[in-house]
Order: C-alpha cells, then sequence, then structure tokens
C-alpha cells in the first residue's frame, strides 16, 4: 500500500471508529508520531464533520415541518393534535436497549463532560458528535473540550499499542 493511501485510510478510519485506528496505523508500520498525529487530526476532522452534519439536518428538518405546517389547513392540524393523546395509548412502550438506557445514564450523571470524555472510546465520532450538537450544542465550550479529550486519547491508545509487542 502507497504512502498516502495509508495516511488517508487511518485518517478516515479515525474520523469514524477512534478507538481501533491507532492499533490499525501501527499494523500498517507507522510510528508513534504519525499514529498520534494522524488519529488526532482524523477525530478532530471526524467531529467537525457529523457536528456541522447533525446541525445541517436538524436545521432542515425543521425548515421542513414548518413549511408543511404552512401548508396543511388549520382544521385538518386541529384533528391531528385531538387524536395525538389517543394515539400515544395504542402505540407501543418504547423499548430500552442497553445502549440507550447507557445513553440516558452518561447525560444524566455525567453530562456533557462525561459525554466528551467517553465519546472517543465508548461511543463512536459520527453518534457523540449527534449527542454533542442535540443536548449541549450551544455551550461554547463544548468544541474545544471535544478537541482536547480526542488528542487526549490518541495519545493514551497510542501509547497503549504502541507497549504491545508484535510479533512478526
Amino acid at each position: 500500500m502507497s504512502g498516502i493511501l495509508k495516511l488517508l485510510n487511518v485518517f478516515l478510519l479515525s474520523s469514524i471508529k477512534f478507538v481501533i485506528s491507532p492499533a490499525y496505523s501501527f499494523f500498517l508500520g507507522l510510528n508513534y508520531w504519525e499514529t498520534i498525529l494522524l488519529t488526532s487530526i482524523g477525530g478532530i476532522f471526524g467531529f467537525f464533520f457529523f457536528y456541522l452534519l447533525t446541525k445541517f439536518i436538524i436545521y432542515e428538518f425543521h425548515q421542513l415541518k414548518q413549511l408543511v405546517y404552512c401548508y396543511i389547513p388549520t382544521t385538518l392540524i386541529n384533528s391531528i393534535k385531538r387524536l395525538k393523546p389517543a394515539y400515544r395509548d395504542r402505540r407501543a412502550k418504547k423499548i430500552f436497549t442497553r445502549r440507550n438506557r447507557m445513553i440516558v445514564q452518561i447525560k444524566n450523571q455525567y453530562g456533557m463532560l462525561g459525554l466528551i470524555i467517553l465519546t472517543p472510546v465508548l461511543l463512536s465520532i459520527p453518534f457523540g458528535a449527534f449527542l454533542s450538537y442535540k443536548y449541549y450544542g450551544r455551550r461554547k465550550k463544548l468544541i474545544p473540550l471535544m478537541m482536547a479529550a480526542i488528542i487526549s486519547w490518541a495519545v493514551v491508545i497510542s501509547t497503549f499499542y504502541s507497549l504491545i509487542p508484535v510479533h512478526s
């Protein structure tokens, strides 16, 4: 595999699945500092990409919702609102999966800082970016703290994988 392709591979992998990208980087033959640099930049790029994508999707959804409400007659909207309680009663109970419970627990117990710390390793970068924007999008410290967490985890995970002896 050519050098540029290796770098691009690690960069793209770290923007989606951050926790395994240092191991993959060492597997491709990159050194410690290249691994830290590529996984950090890839993770930060992935966070920004998915954070802004989430922002765009939520904004467009609200615009579409307003547009639909403009063209629907108010009598139809009122009749739908009257049917909502009956619909809720017939609807099946929401099923909480293990992952859903974990997300709610992280949000309630640890807040923004817990989400920031756990996003690169436990959650994935895209999912963490989505949750970050949805719950804490207006906080000014979110982005610098997330960047610091990604860089810190890149150093920790790369150091861990560099200490594991590889038998060729």
